[in-house]
């Protein structure tokens, strides 16, 4: 037999594998009587070998033979492969059934702990002595079935499918290089979707392995274990109902063939018909981190089965921390980061059926590299021997990245280790080995799937995840890619809270998307902002009806100082919307904003009242006599201090200024005016009948003044009309009529009370004698206020003819004084003396000589009408002795000169008589 150097076979560190056969914790325990009850498989068929014939081929399985090539042997690959066995053609089948109850391995004796069959009284050998010493060198052998997974294969303890069977490697170990040596292989695969399931392979005195061995360290040196669980359950999803799985046993001797490897197989079903452990752990740890292992128990056997105990040795490179025992058993244990055995001893007995759970903890050294193998551990009881639970493989650190569990990568630099995946906005790593993808710190889609929590890095920065303004992002994707959390509408991430576009706030808020902030929109009056990346629409401080919109409240601006809402002057509005667009909240009736109370135009002003543009204020109209306003904002009409009719229209209360001196109303002498408007129009209030104005009490012409005046145009005065006997004035400037002392008929109207003058003195009225009057007129224009019946005016109580004169006793109107008198004598007196003093109607002479002749001729008294003053006091005598008072004339104070009565009426008839006489004598 050809053995090549062993060396590198001691050193071999297989990793990934996930199941290994491994000796029992006590290798001298002896075997207690074991249940010999026929096992009971879910789906595979006679999976406890117990039908069929010792000797031949297991019925229902198929038995394969191959050869285990040389040169060449197996290519050893982590996680082997059924094609890497590089199985040939060939070879013999040497699988059978074989019938023994607690019997020894004929080739490892009754000193070695290995006992067949485990259940029942039968059991399958495969590939037994497969080596050139039985004439079977290179011999390999495959056991198979396949089946259809169905209800019996779920477990009731934790719901999920298994396959479960037990096995016992028996392989020499001739120190071949490691591709040479003798072997075992199993594998579990989906036969509906051509998943591998589960695969274990392990060479001869493989590292890792609790190998018992006998005839140790000879050339006929044989490693083996006791009965070991293989338990596979399939990741949730590997595995549905109706799918079919092959599950296959393979053992091969050497390449060079000189030394055998085979293993016994029993129980193949879903449950297994005895006492079993079964344990699950991380399938990757890094070192310096705890891994926990829970570990499962039943009996499957018909029976109660007593005195259970479970032994778990602290896997190498480990150290207790912590159990979590079962019920019902104390559970003894190392010091906590210590090494040792665990024993759970039970205190009862395990019911038929019963089942029931532990975990233990441990820590991996910091320095530890390679595989965590935790596979010696078993049950035992008063009724079973101990079978080893299946192997739990927990690689330290990692090869690649599938060795590390969801959330985890693998970091390929010493130490490996999985590593979990970043979260947003940690930086892309640097890790040289890695190659697939390649992480050398810049963001690959790759990279971000494999070492991002959200599978996701952004190229404009090397981290996770998206910063705010990158993506893609959607709502639902936003939460785990964005490092905010948050996805805009825009497809990229933004601030939580915050925002990458306009449409990501709320009604009232627009974005700023140089902070990403939501922003209320800005009160009227606020200037329009700048925000550098707002470029829909530009946000550059510039006014435009886009930034009015989005910004403003009131969704406007004002180009004319680019803050929101309109200023005052500005628009459009309505009154309807300048509560809103207008800073003011109040629009003009031209459409345009204006002051709160204020205006733009005249038309918003009151009637009493103009615009005043420059100021935007309602302005009471101007008084007569105000300068015509200056408002430079004011076109139209324009104000500037001007009149105009336009700008008197608008500015002054009476609509009217003057052109003379640009003042409201017009001054004196100025117009258009009329008597109904001068009150108005004028500053006087007054207005000439000439159209002009004038001051109160004054005029122009004579029509200005009241009636019963005239107008005196020099003074310009009203003057009240003439009494009877004024003069007639001069007025030079009045033409109409000529007012130059002289009486005209017109002058007279005018200036004179009575209406007329007289032309012979140029006095108002008439005097004497002058006319023409009537008897109703002549209290008027008679200086008298008599008129006589000749029509014209004589002294009051006087007369200008006789017709005047109606009483008897003074018949006769004397015409120079324009009395009534008695008929005059005949020249003589009583006496016969002549007459010297004048009757009635005598024109007065002087009171001297009136008195010298009174008293030289007849001595009689002058009549009342004498004029002087003399007369007046003359004693009144009859000088003539007669006794009668001369000329008719009445006596003051005296009645003496009263004629008796008999003679007074032959006075009177005389006198009648005179009176003719002297009438047709003045006549």
């Amino acid at each position: 037999m050809n053995h090549k150097p062993f060396s590198l076979l001691r050193h071999l560190v297989v990793a990934g594998t996930a199941v290994a056969m491994v000796a029992a914790c006590t290798a001298d325990r002896a075997p207690s009587g074991e249940p010999v009850a026929t096992t009971s498989a879910a789906v595979f068929t006679n999976g406890s070998f117990e039908t069929g014939a010792a000797g031949a081929a297991p019925m229902s399985w198929t038995v394969a033979p191959f050869l285990n090539p040389d040169p060449g042997g197996v290519t050893v690959q982590t996680p082997e492969t059924r094609a890497g066995l590089n199985l040939a053609a060939g070879g013999k089948a040497l699988t059978t059934t074989i019938a023994a109850t607690n019997q020894p391995d004929p080739d490892l004796g009754a000193t070695a702990s290995l006992r067949v069959c485990r259940y029942g009284a039968q059991c399958a050998r495969v590939n037994f002595h497969s080596s050139t010493t039985y004439g079977n060198g290179n011999n390999v052998n495959s056991l198979s079935q396949t089946m259809t997974v169905a209800a019996g294969d779920v477990d009731p303890t934790d719901g999920k499918v298994h396959v479960r069977f037990v096995v016992a490697p028996v392989l020499q170990n001739p120190v071949h290089a490691v591709n040479e040596q003798p072997y075992y292989f199993v594998q579990l695969t989906d036969v509906t979707t051509g998943a591998i399931l589960y695969t274990d392979f392990n060479l001869s005195a493989q590292p890792g392995v609790a190998w018992k061995t006998v005839m140790g360290g000879t050339a006929n040196e044989i490693d083996y274990t006791d009965w070991a669980l293989v338990d596979i359950t399939p990741a949730n999803g590997n595995l549905a109902m109706g799918d079919s799985v092959k599950l296959e046993v393979i053992a091969g001797g050497c390449s060079l063939g000189g030394h055998f490897g085979e293993i016994y197989v029993d129980g193949v079903g879903a449950t297994l018909p005895g006492l079993y452990v079964s344990g699950t752990g991380p399938a990757e740890a890094n070192a310096g981190t705890n891994i926990t292992y829970t570990l499962t128990y039943k009996n499957g056997a018909a029976t109660a089965e007593t005195g259970a105990i479970i032994d778990f040795t602290i896997p190498p490179n480990t150290t207790f921390q912590a159990i979590t025992p079962p019920t019902g058993a104390t559970c003894v244990t190392p010091a906590v980061g210590g090494t040792g055995t665990i024993v759970c001893t039970f205190a009862g007995a395990i019911a038929a059926g019963a089942t029931g759970s532990l975990t233990i903890t441990v820590n991996i050294d910091a320095a530890a590299t390679g595989t965590i193998v935790a596979g010696t551990y078993d049950i035992h009881s008063t009724q079973e021997t101990a079978l080893t639970g299946n192997k739990i493989t927990t690689e330290i650190g990692c090869l690649k990245d599938t060795d590390c569990p969801t959330g985890d990568w693998c970091k390929e630099a010493a130490p490996s280790a999985c590593t979990p995946t970043l979260a947003n906005g940690t930086a892309v790593p640097t890790d040289g080995p890695h190659t697939n993808p390649t992480l050398n710190g810049t963001c690959t889609a790759a990279a971000g799937t494999l070492v991002c929590t959200s599978t996701v890095c952004d190229t404009a920065d090397n981290k996770c995840g998206y910063a705010n303004g990158d993506g893609p992002c959607t709502a639902a994707t936003g939460p785990k890619e964005c490092r905010s959390g948050a996805c805009s509408t825009n497809g990229k991430c933004e601030p939580a809270g915050g925002c990458n576009v306009d449409a990501d706030c709320a009604a009232g808020d627009w974005c700023a998307e140089a902070t990403h902030t939501c922003t209320p929109q800005l009160a009227n009056g606020k200037p329009v902002p700048t925000d550098g990346p707002h470029t829909n629409p530009t946000l550059n401080g510039t006014c435009t009806a886009a930034a009015g919109i989005l910004v403003c409240v009131s969704a406007v601006c004002d180009t004319k100082d680019n803050e929101c809402g309109y200023a005052n002057g500005d628009g459009p509005c309505t009154v309807a919307s300048g509560t809103t667009v207008c800073r003011s909240a109040a629009c003009s009736t031209n459409g345009t904003c204006e002051p709160a109370g204020g205006c733009n135009v005249d038309a918003d002003c009151v009637a009493a009242d103009w615009c005043a543009e420059s100021t935007h204020t309602c302005t009471p109209k101007l008084a007569n006599g105000t300068a015509v306003a200056t408002d430079p904002a004011h076109t139209n009409p324009t104000l500037n201090g001007t009149c105009t009719a336009a700008a008197g229209a608008l500015v002054c209360a009476s609509a009217v200024c003057d052109t003379k001196d640009n003042e409201c109303g017009y001054a004196n002498g100025d117009g258009p005016c009329t008597l109904a408007d001068g009150g108005t129009v004028c500053r006087s209030g007054t207005c000439s009948s000439t159209g002009v104005c004038i001051a109160p009490s004054t005029c122009n012409v004579d029509a200005d003044c009241a009636a019963g005046h005239w107008c005196d145009e020099t003074a310009h005065t009203c003057a009240a009309q003439l009494a009877n006997g004024s003069p007639v004035p001069t007025d030079g400037p009045h033409t109409n009529p000529t007012l130059n002392g002289t009486c005209t008929v017109a002058a007279g109207t005018l200036v004179c009370t009575s209406g007329v003058c007289d032309t012979k003195d140029n006095e108002c009225g008439y005097a004497n004698g002058d006319g023409p009057c009537t008897t109703s007129d002549g209290t008027i224009v008679c200086r008298s206020g008599a008129c006589s019946t000749n029509g014209t005016c004589e002294p009051a109580g006087g007369c200008n003819t006789n017709a005047d004169c109606t009483d008897p006793a003074t018949p006769d109107c004397n015409t120079t004084t324009h009395t009534c008198q008695a008929v005059p004598d005949a020249g003589t007196d009583a006496g016969g003396k002549p007459d010297a003093g004048a009757d009635s109607g005598e024109p007065t002479v002087d009171a001297a000589a009136e008195a010298a002749a009174e008293a030289g001729a007849d001595g009689a008294v002058h009549d009342a009408g004498d004029a002087t003053a003399a007369d007046a006091t003359a004693p009144e005598e009859d000088a003539g002795g007669d006794g009668f008072v001369e000329g008719g004339g009445c006596a003051v104070g005296r009645t003496t000169d009263a004629p008796p009565p008999v003679l007074a009426g032959l006075l009177l008839a005389l006198g009648m008589g005179l009176g003719a006489r002297r009438r047709r004598r003045v006549g």
